[in-house]
């Protein structure tokens, strides 16, 4: 049986969830957040989410993840069949992650800690992020699909990158990042209206109701 750990919150852990969904995998979730404890350093080194049990051993890195899943089942592909083509698919994760979700993080760390961050700081996300658009736009196709008329894993990666940017953008500056690009809305509304995307959008909706609730209720006590 595969297991997957981490916590539905995570947009890493729900790239992980939705490639074993579309890929016809059965699999067990096993909710564990973040951390160092040495049990969990034996299964991801970093302490990250996700990380994926199967029969030969403890896989983390998103990234690696899916390629392992493509490899182990590729009737049902999320990567194209030529090199040049495939190759571009990695490219747009890869922007997703690198220039899309990473500009937002430390919105999320300060909030975890319960720090501020500055105007200059605010700034410079806020810059970053869109630098990151603007390049995604560039590579994206929306032809319906971001990588072309598949849709793949940077289908996966890029919507769940851009739906946590998303939040922190309307949240910090009051900015719909949909409206930066042209296509960008509608694709992001064929991928929401996905099956599997809706039964994952549906769970982490939940999980972060509860996440909040519970972080409300510490905060109060504390």
């Amino acid at each position: 049986m595969i297991r997957l750990y981490g916590l539905a919150i995570s947009n890493y852990y729900n790239m992980v969830k939705l490639a074993l969904f579309e890929k016809g995998f059965e699999f067990q979730e096993v909710p564990t957040p973040p951390g160092q404890d040495a049990d969990y350093l034996a299964k991801s080194p970093m302490g990250k989410m996700p990380c994926l049990e199967v029969r030969e051993g403890f896989l983390s890195e998103t990234d690696a993840i899916l390629e392992f899943l493509e490899e182990v089942n590729p009737e049902i592909p999320l990567f194209p069949e030529t090199a040049f083509e495939r190759a571009r698919v990695r490219q747009i994760m890869y922007m997703a992650e690198k220039y899309v979700d990473d500009p937002v993080r430390p919105v999320i760390r300060s909030f975890w800690d319960n720090s501020s961050l500055d105007e200059h700081q605010l700034a410079d996300i806020r810059d970053g992020l869109a630098r990151g658009i603007a390049a995604l736009g560039r590579v994206a196709r929306f032809d319906p699909w971001i990588a072309g008329e598949e849709f793949t894993a940077a289908d996966i990666v890029a919507y769940y990158a851009l739906q946590l940017a998303a939040s922190v953008a309307d949240t910090r500056f009051e900015w719909d990042i949909y409206d930066e690009l042209p296509g960008l809305r509608g694709w992001r509304d064929a991928v929401a209206d996905r099956y599997f995307v809706q039964r994952v959008d549906e769970e982490q909706a939940r999980a972060l109701e509860s996440f909040m609730k519970n972080h409300t209720d510490h905060g109060r006590s504390s």
